[in-house]
């Protein structure tokens, strides 16, 4: 029985571009007159913690407070935008945990932004009626690398992750991101990687490394092959 290890955002649920780089260029744009689009942040700090953001393309900011206020905006959106699961994904989810599967969640996000995406998401447009909220199908198997001492690339938290696991259940442990730095901890922690990427084709010959364009092709490879 395969396991799995699930990045979280951009991976399950829809917050990369409308969510995390957004605010960030918002933040940006307003208080330090740095103009950058959400598709450039999310292109090069996908996976990547909100500190090193700030640090990188505004050295000298105030960074707690834009930390802070970023995290107030966020969940500000999800009251007002609400949040939905990447196409396929609640219906993964699902299946995965009726048959039996371990899953765990493996973020660079917060303990508290974690728990509110797998409280709040819903699934995608085309799946109306569901029953489960994203968190039974984890339990208490969510961590995040503010509780370890690296965060991504680094595999810290993706070994957390692991370490949650019944071991006696034979299977792989498979782990599943679309960062970058979810890759390179996924590969430093010697685990099989399903990488979500249109565009980053740098893995591709990496014998640990199995690249998907979609949420869909990716779904479809798991039902198909890992179930």
């Amino acid at each position: 029985m395969n396991k799995f290890i699930f990045d979280l955002d951009g991976t399950i649920v829809n917050t990369q571009i409308p969510f995390n780089s957004f605010v960030e260029s918002e933040l940006l744009r307003i208080h330090q007159n740095i103009i950058i689009s959400p598709e450039e942040l999310a292109l090069n700090f996908t996976g990547m913690s909100t500190r090193k953001v700030f640090t990188e393309k505004a050295p000298n900011c105030n960074i707690d407070f834009m930390v802070k206020r970023k995290w107030e905006m966020m969940y500000e959106l999800i009251e007002t935008k609400g949040l939905r699961c990447l196409p396929g994904m609640y219906d993964l989810l699902f299946d995965l945990n009726v048959n039996g599967n371990q899953m765990a969640i493996a973020s660079a996000s917060s303990p508290l932004w974690i728990k509110s995406c797998l409280d709040y998401a819903i699934p995608d447009e085309g799946n109306i009626i569901y029953k489960h909220k994203l968190i039974d199908f984890f339990g208490d198997k969510c961590f995040s690398a503010e509780n370890c001492q690296n965060n991504k690339p680094k595999p810290d938290v993706i070994l957390m992750a692991n370490e949650s696991f019944e071991h006696s259940i034979s299977g792989i442990t498979y782990t599943i991101g679309d960062s970058r730095g979810d890759v390179i901890a996924g590969i430093a922690g010697k685990f099989p990687v399903l990488y979500l990427s249109e565009i980053n084709k740098e893995f591709d010959n990496n014998p640990l490394v199995k690249r998907f364009n979609s949420t869909l092709e990716l779904c479809a490879h798991i039902r198909e092959n890992l179930m």
